[in-house]
């Protein structure tokens, strides 16, 4: 654990990903993960340490120490933090526009989602605007958006998400950075989308508007 606290201090996302090369390293390493699963759902499970039956009990910390469960004692959860976020569903006939997190962020980093900005202070009117610079002045696309017309709850580790749904369509599409693009459902097959996303387009189209495709 100090190990791998110090590679989060000093090399953050990279640092953890070389740490876990390190201890998989070998052809196959997604067949370690899926062992090690197995092992914690059968053998080593949350309430019983089936020692006599695990193939790694030879270099168990826990189990030299004469009690393996507490090494795995479940540890008290912190309420979910509740956020509210404003996302714009902007639309170009079939196709929306989502944009690329940085791979380094920490929370969805690499995947492709709906331009956001946090409504921390419930402003509609001034979410609006937000959204809607963002897209022109980042994304170099001019909109017309509307007001909020539909709210989507979803749940993610340690957040309780509301998210307040505005829609635009485009006036004019110019060339977009790398970090945005212009996707129909069957494009978005090949990108990493998070699940708030498709549970917002789901949303727009049971309140009739077209569905994304």
């Amino acid at each position: 654990q100090r190990e791998l606290a110090a590679r989060i201090r000093d090399g953050g996302r990279d640092g953890i990903t070389r740490f876990a090369a390190a201890l998989v390293d070998c052809e196959r390493p997604g067949d370690v993960n899926e062992a090690l699963m197995d092992l914690g759902s059968a053998v080593c499970t949350a309430r019983q340490a089936r020692c006599e039956a695990c193939p790694l009990a030879g270099v168990c910390r826990g189990r030299a120490a004469g009690d393996p469960g507490a090494i795995a004692s479940p540890r008290p959860r912190k309420p979910p933090r509740r956020i509210e976020v404003a996302c714009a569903v902007v639309r170009d006939g079939e196709r929306v526009l989502f944009l690329r997190r940085a791979a380094g962020e920490a929370l969805l980093g690499g995947m492709w989602e709906l331009p956001s900005v946090e409504d921390a202070g419930g402003d509609g009117q001034a979410s609006r605007r937000r959204l809607k610079d963002l897209v022109r002045r980042r994304r170099g696309l001019e909109v017309r958006m509307t007001d909020a017309v539909a709210s989507v709850r979803h749940d993610i580790v340690g957040r309780n998400i509301l998210a307040w749904v505005y829609t635009a369509d485009v006036k004019k599409v110019g060339r977009l950075p790398k970090d945005a693009r212009m996707l129909a459902a069957a494009g978005a097959k090949d990108v990493a989308l998070p699940a708030l996303p498709v549970k917002i387009l789901r949303a727009l189209h049971r309140l009739g508007q077209p569905r994304w495709s």
